[in-house]
């Protein structure tokens, strides 16, 4: 045993002295890998995150979301009505518990003698205990508080508890009021705790509520499967039960009939499948992939590079008695220090990539229930694709060397690894190589071209110089007055140049709208989801929509709430056929008959395409009447001059002293609002653009590091060559025959893998179909550059070398 050992570190030793005689593989190979398997790991995190790491609930494998959908109408969110919940949970058989979540808003709350804005949804008290949730202070409300005349009774989140309270445990039992009545706290939910978007507090609610709102096909409804119940089966019972639940929609048989889809899906599934985010993680997967394997395909032909340099050695180590076992061994050896500097290196990459670009997702896409983070799922990841890697760049060499005998490696000399199989190996890994790095190209072209395109496209608005500012109103102040009051102060201020309002948060090109189920008034006539704002006088004016027809809304028509609407030229077309659509009336669901004063031009209003929705209606918000609802919040949209941090301040400012108890929720200019909302689109062009760098640099590498051996083993052939007549011009294109033939089959192989490639990133991209052309032409002009230009230095100093050093080379 000690003699074993003692060879191995003899053994161990000299391959050891022989990488740091000759660094240029190792390190080569170090920094490829790492860089491709660092990117693996980033990537992997986020696939783990998203697909694999448990959801912060009881047993989350067998929660189902209830879904009552149009798709015919666009209402195709994973989403229900109260009447909906209601009927559900009278006639399912199937589960164990069934809980309503409200989607909610912000308001003020008094906390300490401060307002304060908070972030709130209203629940039914069986929501937790469907949910399975264990509270980390105090209890869960109690059932009977969802009852009328039951106690009011919140939770609030673990966050809201530290900022607001201080962590404090005497929090249980204070009273909290955020619009719907002061609630008494009962509970502090678990700090892991998420559910689509934060919110700091829970409001238990009675069933049923307002009309409207319980009509309101809006909310989540999440159930618990009964044991032994498939979802297929209770998908079964949803479908006997849904003529029960459907019959509050009877006044809107005809134009509703045969639309509605009512079903039961997966929980996780469908909190992925509510964002891009559900493309994202495979998309950015599968491109590291393709790095990894361009970066083991040029490791593999760096190591068959090294192996033909190292014949005379292989050949004087077999002179003196060594047998091709050892030499073996020793090939294998070299790998071990290779492999801990890869790892090593992979894990600081996957590290830092994502403290810089995998956790600000998290709050870019708004998904709260994942959780991005670099913990051991990706360590283990690293640690294996590293073996995977190193095991594969070995594995040519060794099978090559263990097929050659000793008289094969001593009699041919410097050609011993020259062989036709050797040749074709090269050349099939030097196609992979300028395969993938086209496709990583092109991909990355697409993600960043398409994203241009999209913000650099006339918006029919102009986000330049403008703040968007979110109010929330105390409840005595919670009117359409209070929003006249604070424009007026705010444009009382320096540098501000004009100011509008509206009430509810919808902002053109972004992913915050509201939309209103409209026709034109005929009984017969189709429905369409149209984006919604409640402006007032100064909205056009400050962001800069132009009116295309007809005249603006009066100041009169504003303060009175008047039946009359502006409409998109977009949408004008699509309903009526004809923009010219002035004193038309539109029938809007639920609240009644508009007639058009003004058609406006066209305003892209979302980040991502929604065919359904074929433009935008604008209509004073003082008409927008539900009962029992309060104008909790409202929005500003301020055009300025200078500074934006001074513009920001002068608006804190004028609303805290316009009205008493307002509070700013949110300031930040209109451009930032584009960026967050197309952040995490952002962040995949980035992060392709990055994969296809390092993979041209790792192809251009590759290919300059084998061509310049090549030609350096070709140079007895180009001496004969030239004795016989052969110029310099012809030993070149000699040369560069091998770059040649990568690049014919290279460039047609990653065409179509750059095609697949963005078939598959489709729900990321915009407008691809225009730039598309582009993105392929300059991607192959890209790769065919730096491929010709890796083998012409080599290529060419191999045919001007004097003809008595190319016959020496022998």
């Amino acid at each position: 045993m000690n003699e074993i050992i003692s060879v191995l570190l003899h053994d161990a030793a000299t391959a050891y002295r022989g990488l740091v005689r000759r660094p240029f593989f190792a390190v080569a190979t170090v920094v490829m890998l790492a860089l491709a398997i660092g990117a693996n790991a980033m990537a992997f995190g986020l696939v783990y995150d998203v697909y694999v790491a448990p959801l912060p609930y009881h047993d989350p494998g067998r929660l189902v979301v209830l879904r009552h959908m149009r798709p015919r109408t666009g209402l195709t969110q994973p989403l229900i009505s109260p009447d909906d919940y209601v009927r559900l949970a009278q006639s399912l058989k199937g589960i164990q518990d069934i809980g309503l979540y409200v989607q909610g808003g912000e308001a003020t709350a008094m906390i300490g003698g401060v307002a304060r804005g908070v972030s709130y949804a209203q629940v039914t008290p069986s929501w937790f205990r469907t949910l399975g949730l264990v509270p980390a202070l105090g209890a869960l409300p109690g059932l009977d508080s969802g009852q009328k005349g039951g106690p009011p009774e919140a939770m609030i989140s673990y966050k809201f508890w530290q900022a607001a309270f201080g962590g404090a445990a005497s929090v249980i039992g204070r009273t909290i009021d955020v619009g719907a009545g002061a609630k008494r706290i009962v509970g502090v939910l678990p700090r892991d705790y998420a559910f689509a978007f934060h919110k700091d507090v829970l409001e238990v609610v009675a069933l049923p509520m307002a009309r409207p709102i319980m009509q309101n096909v809006n909310e989540f409804g999440v159930a618990r499967l009964a044991p032994g119940v498939t979802l297929a089966a209770l998908d079964r019972q949803i479908d006997e039960a849904k003529r029960f639940v459907l019959e509050y929609q009877h006044q809107n048989t005809a134009a509703f009939a045969g639309m509605d889809i009512l079903d039961a899906r997966l929980l996780r599934p469908v909190l992925i499948g509510g964002d891009s985010l559900a493309v994202l993680p495979l998309v950015l997967q599968g491109m590291a992939l393709l790095l990894l394997a361009l970066a083991i395909a040029n490791a593999a032909n760096l190591a068959l590079v090294r192996q033909r340099g190292r014949i005379k050695e292989y050949r004087l180590r077999r002179v003196i008695g060594a047998s091709r076992a050892a030499v073996m061994r020793l090939l294998l050896l070299e790998q071990v220090p290779i492999g801990i500097a890869v790892a090593v290196l992979a894990l600081a990459i996957g590290f830092v990539a994502e403290r810089g670009g995998i956790a600000p997702l998290g709050a870019a896409i708004g998904v709260t229930p994942f959780h991005f983070s670099f913990g051991w799922p990706e360590v283990l990841a690293a640690l294996a694709l590293t073996l995977i890697s190193v095991l594969v760049i070995t594995a040519i060499p060794l099978v090559q060397l263990s097929r050659r005998t000793s008289g094969q490696t001593i009699g041919r000399g410097g050609t011993a690894t020259m062989d036709r199989g050797t040749r074709g190996a090269q050349r099939l890994m030097g196609v992979v190589q300028v395969m993938l790095a086209l496709a990583l190209l092109i991909a990355s072209f697409a993600l960043g071209g398409s994203l241009y395109a999209a913000l650099s496209r006339p918006l029919g608005f102009q986000p330049a110089h403008r703040l968007i500012a979110s109010v929330l109103l105390p409840q005595t102040a919670a009117n359409t007055g209070s929003l006249a009051a604070i424009e007026a102060g705010v444009a009382r201020q320096p540098g501000i140049t004009a100011v509008g309002g509206f009430g509810f948060a919808a902002y053109p090109f972004s992913q915050e709208h509201y939309y209103s189920l409209m026709s034109s008034d005929d009984p017969h006539a189709r429905r369409f989801h149209a984006n919604m704002v409640t402006p007032d006088q100064g909205y056009f004016r400050t962001m800069g929509i132009a009116l295309r027809a007809g005249q603006r809304i009066t100041t009169t028509e504003y303060r009175s709430g008047a039946r009359v609407m502006i409409v998109g030229a977009g949408l004008a077309q699509r309903v009526f056929g004809t923009e010219r659509v002035i004193g038309k009336t539109v029938d809007l669901y639920g609240l009644g008959k508009y007639r058009i004063v003004g058609v406006t031009n066209p305003v892209v209003w979302r980040v991502a395409p929604w065919h359904q929705i074929p433009g935008t209606i604008y209509f004073p918000v003082a008409s927008v009447i539900f009962p029992g609802a309060t104008l909790q919040e409202v929005h500003l949209v301020v055009r300025y001059r200078g500074s934006v941090l001074a513009a920001e301040q002068r608006v804190t400012s004028a609303v805290a002293a316009t009205v008493p108890g307002a509070v700013v929720s949110r300031v930040l200019p209109y451009r930032r609002l584009i960026f967050i909302d197309t952040a995490f689109r952002t962040l995949a062009a980035w992060l392709a653009v990055s994969f296809a760098l390092i993979a041209l640099v790792v192809a251009g590498l590759g290919v300059y590091a084998v061509n310049a051996f090549v030609a350096r083993a070709r140079l007895p052939e180009f001496g004969m060559r030239a004795m016989l007549g052969a110029s310099p011009a012809r030993l070149l294109r000699l040369a560069l025959r091998d770059a040649a033939w990568l690049l014919a089959f290279g460039l047609g192989g990653g065409a179509l893998g750059g095609y697949l490639l963005i078939r598959a990133m489709s729900p990321l991209l915009f407008e691809i179909g225009r730039i598309e052309p582009l993105v392929f032409i300059t991607a192959v002009i890209v790769v065919s550059a730096i491929v010709l230009g890796a083998a012409w230095k080599p290529a060419s100093l191999a045919a001007n070398t004097p003809v008595k050093s190319m016959l020496d080379a022998s």
